[in-house]
């Protein structure tokens, strides 16, 4: 029980430490939070199930104002002008910061997905059954510009009036370089659906989906390589670049990831809970929300911290301590863990039951600094909940498994 205690603690303390780099706003909402937009590190909204908020003091107070449906997506192009779509097929306009809302166009049956804007005139929308819609008078009036199909469209990115796309099931990208006028259909060369798309330059992009899997064009999205999966089998929803080096990726079960070499690689960068997150939006370097599930709202002002390492070639590089979620969860018998650590030291992973009792130790030893994995068979345990702890001489973490035989 002693034990039991410790444990618990240890995990009270590492919440309390992590959330030092992401710690949680007071949304006053627990309703689904599905997209944020911000003018400037003050002035922002978030558009979620009959809800829009607005903040005007950087996420430290809200706004809550009613907007029936699932609000979907939502864009401004300065502090009074924006636009929000639902899953009714709505697409609404606001003139003074989003207090009202006026609706301008209905697809019957159709969800609209996303919206965006280039500037006051022209926009974009997607949409189920290949729906793509675009505006050339602020959101008045709205042309469907393909012919509709079972396919289901469901973001929108304009980099610039000549390179703008929009991407969606069956791993599908339309792109226009010709301000919305005529669309090629695209392909990343899987058959899931794409969720989020981000460009760093007229030629460097990413589109992220289903199981995690995520792709790179460095040709303005002629073609699009797989740069495998960055969660284990978990949807990233959307992503966010603040330069060609640094950006963000958010999805299922809590999974907050940061890159700082153009998306070669990614590390955990968000706080252990598991919400959903669907949207991250960051103002600068160092400020950035992120919105999901149950009203929650995360904010850094860190860029979300990261920790520097020293290669063998004498340059700096980042890499952080990091206790990866094992995979598969629930499994039966068998789970790999992975841990990676930025410098050399004594490691040690050891698995505890839920009333804190030691049930197997996986490493015990001293480890040079890089990424490990270890397959953990749990064949002589019962079904149930357990943790794995990794603990070094300057971190720990803790990290929760379910065997079920």
């Amino acid at each position: 029980m002693i034990r039991f205690k410790i444990l618990v603690i240890f995990i009270i303390l590492y919440a309390v430490s992590n959330f030092a780099q992401w710690f949680e706003l007071d949304a006053g909402t627990d309703e689904k939070l599905n997209s944020l937009f911000f003018i400037d590190e003050n002035q922002g909204w978030v558009a979620g199930k009959d809800v829009i908020l607005k903040t005007t003091d950087s996420g430290n107070s809200w706004l809550e104002i009613q907007l029936a449906g699932m609000n979907n997506s939502i864009h401004f192009v300065d502090n009074n002008l924006g636009w929000v779509c639902n899953s009714e097929g709505e697409i609404f306009k606001t003139t003074d910061g989003g207090i009202n809302w006026v609706l301008k166009h209905t697809e019957a049956g159709k969800e609209i997905t996303s919206v965006t804007f280039q500037d006051e005139n022209f926009g974009i929308a997607s949409g189920y059954y290949r729906t793509v819609l675009v505006t050339k008078d602020g959101g008045e009036s709205w042309e469907n510009v393909l012919t509709e199909s079972y396919d289901h469209l469901l973001n929108t990115y304009i980099y610039s009036s000549d390179q703008m796309f929009v991407i969606g099931g069956n791993g599908l990208v339309y792109r226009s370089s010709d301000n919305g006028k005529s669309w090629d259909s695209l392909n990343v060369g899987m058959p899931n659906a794409l969720y989020g798309i981000s460009f760093i330059s007229s030629t460097t992009g990413f589109a992220f989906g289903c199981c995690g899997a995520y792709f790179k064009t460095t040709d303005g999205g002629d073609t699009w390589q797989n740069h495998n999966y960055i969660t284990p089998g978990d949807i990233i929803y959307a992503s966010d670049f603040v330069d060609e080096n640094t950006g963000w990726a958010v999805g299922e079960l809590g999974w907050l990831l940061k890159t700082t070499d153009g998306g070669e690689t990614w590390f955990e960068n968000g706080p252990s809970i598991e919400e959903e997150f669907r949207s991250v939006f960051f103002v600068n370097e160092e400020i950035g929300f992120v919105a999901g599930s149950n009203g929650t709202i995360l904010k850094t002002i860190n860029g979300g911290g990261s920790s520097t390492s020293v290669s063998d070639n004498g340059e700096s590089g980042e890499m952080v301590f990091q206790l990866s979620q094992n995979y598969p969860n629930p499994f039966n018998p068998s789970t790999k863990i992975k841990w990676q650590s930025p410098v050399g030291s004594h490691q040690t992973i050891k698995v505890y039951d839920l009333m804190g009792k030691e049930v197997a130790t996986i490493v015990d030893e001293y480890k040079p600094a890089g990424s490990y994995e270890f397959e953990y068979n749990a064949s002589t345990l019962a079904s149930g909940i357990y943790y794995y702890q990794l603990i070094t001489e300057s971190f720990s973490e803790t990290k929760k498994m379910i065997l079920m035989k």
